[in-house]
């Protein structure tokens, strides 16, 4: 889920659900599986990042994701491949990027606070988001073809 999803607010229902939401959290998904899987399976919990995350309420489970996404560990697996780990860290430091510039738009008096909550996306902006991942330099080598044909 979306990091601003996992708010107070988000849970509360205070926060507009935007296209982008969508996106992180499929980020989120594919960061989940790729660190935790092997070839579709389950690697042992030993080896497994975030088991704990589970059990946490969604607020707690946002602020360990917010420092995760800012302070990667480094849970390169030998099955994560360093191409994968790479695209992963760049997915990260967009989203990264992106909580900042939300942050620093951040308003200063309690009456700016709805023009934040109902802010609208446009077409471009979904586009421009998704840009953001699709012209990584890991996306562009995970996009080439593959050395096995």
């Amino acid at each position: 889920m979306a990091l601003d999803l996992l708010t107070e607010g988000g849970q509360q229902g205070k926060v507009k659900h935007l296209y982008r939401h969508d996106l992180e959290s499929f980020k989120w998904c594919f960061t989940w599986i790729a660190l935790r899987c092997e070839n579709g399976v389950l690697l042992p919990r030993r080896l497994r990042p975030f088991d704990e995350w589970v059990t946490l309420d969604a607020v707690a489970c946002g602020e360990k994701k917010y420092f995760f996404q800012g302070y990667r560990k480094f849970f390169v697996h030998s099955h994560t491949g360093q191409l994968m780990w790479r695209f992963l860290v760049a997915c990260l430091k967009v989203l990264d990027a992106g909580a900042y510039n939300r942050r620093a738009q951040q308003p200063d008096a309690p009456t700016e606070v709805d023009k934040l909550i109902n802010f609208e996306e446009s077409t471009s902006d979904m586009d421009g988001f998704l840009a953001k991942f699709t012209t990584t330099q890991a996306w562009i080598a995970l996009s080439g073809p593959s050395p096995l044909h």
